[in-house]
């Protein structure tokens, strides 16, 4: 079985050829640290519920992207892409850009075209150790040094519709529970129409469920379609970032509404004061 060299050393993924066809396994080795918590290397559907909202979202997850690429010159000019740009031995953002839309299994492209990053899995050499900012609380944490615009790692848990969420949240907010909940906000091309995804990495997620809330963060979300919806979380480094730095985002986006009951510890000079009651981006 060959396996297919990456100059950037992706994430945790590589391609291998199998039967004449490159595939793309992603081998995350993180694990949690907390008891009763399942690892989900990516996004799956909440448990079933006999919703109509749940066979809708089931839908959606079924649904292909109509667009690809037969690009054969790495993406550097992918209609898809554009979104990443070398910086050193790895990929970084391009430009600061909300939402990326990388190629898919569906493309004819080689399968370590520039144009593919969050779908490799989470970067490497990151730990999961105390909090230097919340007490008694986990946080995520790099060994090396990032630099700005590159990829740490996706959000990734339970999607969820929207009345399960608020059903979680309602319960978070009532129990004093940490809220997990991530709710992503999208407008249409033509900003007429607003998709909404909510992820829930608290019971089944991966090694993003440790990052903390800053007010002034060092990384930050980017909406993420890999063939499919709904879109992936990725988290990307908004600066460089120095080896044995905490990872953190803005729970709520940037936006100073919506806060809720939980005292925010950042410290930030631009602290909001409260964290808001669901996050969101």
């Amino acid at each position: 079985m060959e396996q297919v060299p990456d100059v950037f050393g992706r994430g945790s993924g590589v391609v291998r050829v199998v039967g004449g066809r490159e595939i793309l396994e992603v081998e995350d080795e993180y694990e949690h640290v907390e008891p009763g918590v399942e690892y989900w290397i990516e996004n799956q559907p909440q448990e079933d519920d006999g919703s109509e909202e749940f066979r809708e979202l089931l839908e959606l997850l079924n649904t292909s992207y109509g667009t690809h690429c037969s690009c054969s010159d790495n993406c550097q000019a992918c209609p898809l892409g554009g979104s990443y740009t070398p910086c050193g031995e790895e990929l970084v953002l391009a430009r600061n850009q909300d939402v990326i839309f990388e190629c898919s299994e569906e493309c004819q492209c080689q399968s370590t075209c520039w144009n593919r990053l969050v779908q490799f899995g989470p970067r490497k050499n990151l730990v999961i150790k105390p909090s230097l900012l919340v007490p008694n609380q986990l946080g995520l944490f790099t060994v090396e040094p990032i630099p700005r615009g590159a990829f740490i790692c996706e959000y990734a848990g339970e999607i969820l519709t929207r009345p399960e969420a608020e059903k979680r949240n309602r319960f978070n907010d009532t129990n004093q529970k940490k809220n997990y909940v991530l709710c992503l906000n999208e407008l249409s091309s033509d900003n007429l129409h607003q998709s909404q995804t909510f992820i829930d990495p608290e019971r089944r997620g991966n090694i993003g469920r440790y990052l903390n809330h800053s007010c002034d963060p060092n990384c930050r979300t980017v909406s993420v379609h890999i063939g499919n919806p709904p879109p992936r979380i990725g988290i990307f480094a908004r600066q460089d970032i120095p080896p044995g730095t905490e990872l953190l985002f803005d729970y709520a986006g940037g936006q100073p509404s919506g806060t809720g009951s939980t005292r925010c510890r950042c410290g930030a000079p631009s602290c909001r004061g409260w964290l808001p009651c669901q996050q969101q981006y």
